[in-house]
């Protein structure tokens, strides 16, 4: 288990995601990581500077030399 431990990820990437509405807006962010540790597929709390503390769940989705790339999915309401 990572417990308390922090992991700075870095967006690489946003995309649009599925059918956006109206009424609500979806779209992912890429993510890279480091290669240690890998963090499974789960909801994590992530801290924004901006936005504050949040709830996120988080896919791996490749491995690179450097790391991990994660993708993490949002459903906004606009």
């Amino acid at each position: 288990a990572l417990g308390q431990t922090h992991v700075a990820l870095v967006q690489v990437e946003a995309s649009q995601e599925g059918a956006s509405t109206a009424s609500m807006q979806q779209f992912s962010l890429d993510l890279s990581g480091p290669a240690e540790p890998l963090l499974p597929q789960q909801t994590y709390r992530a801290r924004h500077a901006e936005q504050g503390d949040f709830a996120v769940m988080i896919t791996p989705v490749a491995r690179q030399a450097d790391g991990f790339v994660y993708q993490a999915a949002f459903s906004h309401a606009r």
